[in-house]
């Protein structure tokens, strides 16, 4: 009984780690975080999704950013901005 009781609680354990692994405030607390549009609510993935003069909310691990979207470039991080 106390083996199957251990293996129950080991498992319980896997499956805690795994969800914080792939929790959005997790994700956050590392130094990521959230855009949404002020709007509509949705999350914003694409620069296609937006527009300048848009208003936006950015969620970080201690609270939220409110903005307004000034410029949008097709360029990456690893790109050079001018």
């Amino acid at each position: 009984m106390n083996i199957l009781l251990t293996q129950h609680q080991q498992k319980l354990r896997n499956l805690a780690r795994t969800l914080n692994a792939v929790s959005p405030l997790d994700t956050i607390g590392r130094g990521y975080a959230v855009i949404t549009s002020t709007q509509t609510g949705k999350v914003i993935s694409s620069i296609s999704q937006t527009q300048p003069g848009d208003p936006i909310t950015t969620q970080l691990s201690d609270g939220r950013l409110l903005g307004t979207v000034d410029k949008v470039t097709g360029q990456t991080l690893d790109s050079n901005e001018s």
